[in-house]
């Protein structure tokens, strides 16, 4: 049991930062954005102050879809990358769960 409750404080924790990360990143984004703005108006790359200095490039990257390619020449020169995936969600308890909200005339 003891072991169960490791895992659950884990998983709390783990979903609780995802959730301000994503929070954060919203943020940064919104930031960004303005910085962008403001360097479009001005017509430059670069935006300075006293403490910081943020650089804006351009960058490119080729890709190529499998769909647009003959197989053997996908088979030849196709790079496999393998890596691991989570996905952290939460499970809705059953015992005293809230129901969503249903409009009129939506299936039950």
């Amino acid at each position: 049991m003891a072991e169960d409750q490791n895992i659950e404080e884990l998983l709390t924790n783990w979903f609780e930062a995802k959730q301000k990360l994503a929070e954060l990143e919203k943020k940064c984004d919104k930031y960004k954005l303005t910085a962008d703005r403001i360097m479009n108006m001005r017509g430059e790359d670069v935006l300075k102050s006293r403490s910081f200095k943020l650089t804006k490039t351009d960058m490119e990257r080729e890709t190529l879809s499998k769909k647009d390619v003959p197989k053997d020449i996908w088979n030849a020169y196709a790079k496999v990358s393998s890596f691991s995936t989570f996905r952290l969600t939460p499970i809705k308890s059953k015992v005293g769960a809230k129901r969503s909200p249903r409009r009129k005339g939506s299936p039950r």
